[in-house]
């Protein structure tokens, strides 16, 4: 019996790390995703906020509510979105929502610029 509870265990355990590969994969496929959308923006003067909102909102599975678009004096536009869930079975290892919730930002410029960090990679800030 007690190699039994010591194996259900150890099976649940182990099916943490594929939870979490599974995890992986969902959150990278949104994130492309909306990285399609805005640079889909980014070749526009000026983007319609409204609809590049809802378009990400989509992408990431989000409400509209939750995207932010916001323009800087420069023309630069900053889309950010809070993305939960980015550790499988948060609450098992003791996660509140908080502190497994991530800040999607990613930043577009008028024309071609690419006022980002540059590398081609959006900036997730797990601070926020």
């Amino acid at each position: 019996m007690k190699e039994l509870i010591a194996s259900i265990a150890s099976l649940m355990l182990l099916m943490i790390f594929v939870l979490q590969f599974a995890a992986n994969q969902n959150l990278l496929s949104r994130v492309a995703l909306a990285d399609a959308v805005i640079e889909s923006f980014a070749g526009s003067d000026t983007p319609e906020t409204d609809k590049l909102r809802e378009e990400v909102a989509r992408a990431l599975g989000l409400a509209g509510s939750e995207v932010t678009v916001s323009e800087s004096a420069e023309g630069i536009y900053t889309i950010s979105a809070p993305l939960t869930g980015v550790i499988a079975c948060g609450s098992l290892l003791g996660l509140d929502e908080k502190e497994n919730t991530v800040i999607y930002k990613k930043a577009i410029g008028a024309g071609n610029e690419d006022p980002d960090n540059n590398d081609g990679h959006p900036d997730i800030d797990a601070d926020s």
